[in-house]
């Protein structure tokens, strides 16, 4: 033989092997077991190609004759919903469902159950897509669907309801969506009202209002006009914009520039472009990188804001968060606690009330004031000549400010177990008293003018350093 021989024994040997009769008699079984292993591998192929996929469709079809000042609204699911521009002036849908299983009867079955509700009243069209699916179950790869006329459908491996419309120019689109995306593939002038449920939105350029909500899903917008966002666990890119109004919960954002924009956001992460007009921003937990704003409002507790500049910015109230600007001319706290406050540049900058907290500035052109200060820590860089004085009063509040001899200025300080440290050889018509408790000290640096800045201290237990 080619590849084995008889011994002398009458052993069978193939390639250097060697089979007695018991070994060769159990070769022979496990060679039987394995060729009936591999007729039912076989038997199983056969029945698996015998229950191959097959698909089926069912398509509607229609047109509508709108003017420019027609509305058309869509309420849709489980299927890409698609707008693009009519190539006539009329409106044309076409919805088409595609099921693939590998029953036959079933697959009928649920396309009979498949309808699409149109109904026209005036220069309006409303489209619903109606599978009244009561209950859908998917497991290993097969969706079972209960109907809510008790009808039920099994073995399903693919259900999809496909929607295209074509539109001419409208004056508003009512768009909604759940399990799948919206599109919109060309400018819109219209209006256009957008609900979409664990799916994406997407549009170029929108003319006209935008309302849009989106629930555990993606937007992404090139050009907009005036719009009411609502997002819940969801991600937006907005490239430019008028006027937006913004709510949203655990959400990230990016929006390029704007004119306006108010936030009310919660859990958030955005990164906002330029304002500008008028930025407003109520918020907890919540990150925000953003770029200049001409007027800034802010109401925030426990949040991360970093900006460029702006010319205004007022705080309402904040907690326990974190500020990072480059250059403001003017700057209002109303209350803080608890906050730091870090800036390139302040012109005015005025705190009406505020607890454990810290402000940093590197260099101050106009005047600052502590009006109601709780253990709070004022640093200040530098000052510059047109600085127009400070006010403090407080409770255990430590300042630092860096004066140079440049400016010259008065000092009116009145305190009861404070220190004040200010350089005595550079002033004149100086007063000094203190006794038990009390330190007053009141006088102005060489060479001051009538109208001079002040700077001003009231409190309790506080550090001055100047």
């Amino acid at each position: 033989m080619k590849n084995g021989k008889l011994d002398c024994k009458g052993r069978f040997a193939v390639d250097g092997s060697r089979f007695t009769g018991h070994r060769l008699r159990h070769l022979g079984l496990q060679i039987g077991y394995g060729f009936r292993g591999f007729l039912l591998f076989i038997l199983l192929l056969m029945a698996t190609v015998g229950q191959a996929q097959q698909e089926k469709t069912k398509t509607v079809e229609r047109t509508f004759d709108l003017t420019k000042e027609g509305r058309v609204a869509v309420d849709h699911r489980y299927g890409l919903l698609k707008v693009v521009a009519s190539k006539d002036d009329k409106v044309h849908l076409t919805a088409r469902i595609r099921i693939q299983g590998t029953d036959n009867e079933e697959i009928e079955r649920a396309l009979s159950q498949f309808e699409v509700d149109i109904n026209e009243f005036g220069n309006q069209v409303t489209i619903e897509t109606d599978l009244g699916i009561k209950n859908w179950n998917g497991r290993n790869g097969r969706i079972t669907l209960t109907f809510k006329n008790g009808a039920k459908v099994k073995g399903l491996k693919k259900f999809t309801v496909e929607m295209l419309l074509a539109v001419p120019e409208l004056q508003a689109l009512s768009l909604k969506n759940k399990y799948e995306d919206i599109i919109i593939d060309h400018d819109f002038r219209g209006d256009v009202e957008v609900s979409v449920y664990d799916g994406d939105f997407r549009a170029q350029k929108i003319g006209g209002e935008l309302e849009m909500t989106v629930k555990y899903g993606k937007a992404f917008l090139t050009d907009i006009q005036n719009a009411d966002i609502t997002l819940y666990d969801s991600e937006m890119e907005l490239g430019a914009a008028k006027d937006v109004r913004l709510s949203s919960k655990y959400s990230e954002l990016t929006i390029g520039d704007t004119d306006n924009l108010k936030i009310k956001a919660y859990d958030d992460k955005m990164e906002l472009g330029n304002v500008r007009g008028k930025l407003e921003i109520s918020d907890r937990y919540s990150e925000f990188r953003m770029g200049s704003f001409n007027t800034a409002f802010f109401d925030i507790y426990d949040a991360d804001l970093v900006g460029k500049k702006g010319k205004s910015m007022t705080v309402f109230g904040s907690r326990y968060s974190s500020f990072k600007f480059g250059a403001v001319e003017e700057l209002m706290v109303d209350e803080s606690y608890d906050d730091k406050f870090t800036f390139k540049e302040v012109g005015n900058f005025k705190v009406s009330k505020s607890r454990y907290t810290e402000f940093n500035v590197d260099n101050l052109t106009g005047a600052i004031g502590l009006l109601a200060s709780y253990d709070d820590q004022l640093d200040i860089a530098s000052i510059a000549d047109s600085f127009e004085g400070l006010k403090v009063d407080g409770k255990y509040t430590k300042v630092n400010m860096r004066i140079p001899t440049s400016v010259k200025y008065k000092l009116d300080a009145a305190m009861t177990h404070g220190n004040i440290d200010y350089p005595e050889d550079d002033f004149e018509s100086q007063y000094y008293k203190e006794k038990s408790s009390i330190l007053e000290v009141r006088g102005q640096v060489k060479g001051a003018l009538a109208d001079a800045p002040i700077i001003e201290v009231r409190g309790y237990d506080c550090q001055i350093k100047l």
